[in-house]
């Protein structure tokens, strides 16, 4: 073979361009196949996604993360679809499957496993069913907020009673009317506590406590109309300095609308010890529109104190009819913290006027003024030689209160208006030392929008319809002379 020529490899090489292009072809298919399996291998393998949202609305909140993340044990979680599918529940269910290897999801038609359906208690598509074990629970609906309050439930151990007094005036847990509070039981039951009306004449046996527990596990003192007996008022203070909790709701002394209500004084007395008194008069709502809008007697706050009971309205609205300013005063007993005030331009007066009578608004304080405060009491720690109590419990579990000036809010009229029904729930979880159940605060539906003014437009328009098309077919062109 003459030198130079190279060997019939070679020149098959060199020479034979469209074998060349083919083997460049072979190669960048094999590349591009063993990229798409091993991608495809990853994301089987580890299944993970990025919310590029502005507003964070495809990821899970940090309380679900922590939920997920504290399991005791593996669960199920089945969501049950019929003719509809299961699709409007895999976007939400599959973060939830994401967030730990113990999280087992689901979909079970209801049509072809009909027994499985009714082993769980399905009885319409659409229901997502959590199990542990033998344990089971259902969520109240298909959202985070019920599906990882679901997930709580089942993993927690006893039960909660909230005891609501009743007997002096108080609004009815059965009145379904504005002014009733029919609403509380079903906000309780949604988060698995048990809800117990105590009379006055059973009150001191119910809140008797046991070592130091009773078996309230929160009690809600809520709109009294009359004073309490002094036996009653005794009873609520050893309850709360017994290491358990309570809501007061106490609206302004006085006459409005025809409803008279008490000064409460001796329960007064106790809430000052503690470190919060109750002013006697009515907040009056700035002159502003959200006055206009709700009424002058209708305190709008959208600024809140840092606290675990208001770590989730944001700033979000929450509205008080008729409601009393607080003052947190100086207590050896217990430490208060503000929830939250009225807003600066919001004035107290201690008459609300009457018959050809007019307010001087010019001459009432103004604010911002204190409507909410959350304490604990300071547990005094055990004598190290008393033998009468267990070695190992040598400090009391410290007892809770939250104190708000006014009840109207908690009624079914205010209930499920803005965020009243989140701080009702928050301040009932935290007083129950149960934190992980402070409700998971809404994501925003929409993300940020692209305005563009009419001469952007048309540019995007002229840009998309002829720059862009332009461009490929001058790109065409050239190829096509240059191969010529």
């Amino acid at each position: 073979m003459p030198a130079g020529n190279g060997s019939f490899l070679d020149r098959y090489w060199r020479e034979s361009r469209q074998n060349r292009y083919g083997v460049y072809l072979f190669v960048y298919v094999a590349v591009v196949l063993l990229l798409l399996g091993g991608v495809n291998y990853l994301t089987n393998r580890f299944n993970k996604s990025y919310d590029s949202t502005s507003t964070g609305r495809l990821t899970l909140s940090d309380q679900s993360r922590k939920v997920a993340e504290s399991l005791p044990g593996d669960i199920s979680l089945r969501y049950f679809y019929g003719t509809g599918g299961a699709e409007p529940a895999k976007e939400l269910l599959s973060r939830y499957a994401e967030l730990s290897g113990k999280i087992h999801v689901d979909y079970v038609d209801m049509d072809q496993k009909p027994l499985e359906a009714r082993a769980a208690g399905v009885t319409a598509a659409g229901e997502v069913v959590l199990s542990m074990g033998q344990r089971l629970e259902r969520a109240a609906s298909l959202s985070e907020e019920e599906i990882t309050r679901a997930m709580i439930r089942l993993t927690r151990e006893g039960s909660r009673t909230v005891c609501v007094l009743q007997g002096s005036g108080e609004p009815s847990l059965e009145t379904r009317e504005a002014d009733g509070f029919s609403n509380l039981p079903v906000l309780l039951k949604a988060s698995s506590y048990e809800i117990r009306p105590v009379n006055l004449a059973d009150a001191t046996a119910a809140l008797q406590t046991n070592g130091g527990h009773s078996a309230c596990s929160v009690l809600i003192v809520a709109g009294p109309r009359t004073d309490y007996p002094a036996p009653v008022v005794a009873a609520i203070r050893d309850y709360v300095e017994a290491g358990n909790a309570a809501l007061f709701l106490l609206d302004p002394p006085g006459v409005v609308q025809g409803l008279s209500t008490a000064a409460n004084e001796e329960l007064a007395k106790v809430l000052a010890g503690w470190g919060v008194e109750l002013e006697k008069n009515w907040l009056i709502a700035p002159r502003n529109l959200e006055s206009l809008r709700f009424g002058p007697l209708t305190i709008a706050v959208s600024e809140y104190d840092r606290h675990p009971i208001t770590s989730t309205l944001g700033d979000n609205l929450t509205l008080f009819p008729e409601a009393r300013a607080l003052r947190i005063g100086k207590s050896n007993t217990a430490d208060v913290s503000p929830l939250f005030s009225s807003p600066a331009g919001a004035m107290a007066t201690d008459s609300l006027g009457g018959e050809g009578k007019e307010i001087d608004l010019s001459k009432l304080p103004k604010g911002p003024f204190v409507m909410a405060a959350a304490g604990t009491l300071k547990a005094a720690p055990l004598a190290a030689g008393d033998a009468s109590k267990p070695t190992e419990a040598k400090t009391p579990t410290a007892g809770r209160f939250v104190v708000v000036g006014n009840s109207r809010w908690a009624q079914n009229g205010s209930l499920g208006q803005y965020e009243n029904r989140n701080l009702l729930a928050n301040s009932i979880n935290w007083l129950a030392a149960e934190e992980d159940l402070i409700s998971i605060p809404p994501k925003s539906p929409s993300d940020a929008t692209l305005v563009l003014t009419p001469f952007q437009l048309r540019m995007l328009n002229v840009t998309a319809i002829f720059l862009i098309p332009l461009l490929v077919i001058a790109a065409g062109v050239l190829v096509w002379l240059r191969r010529r």
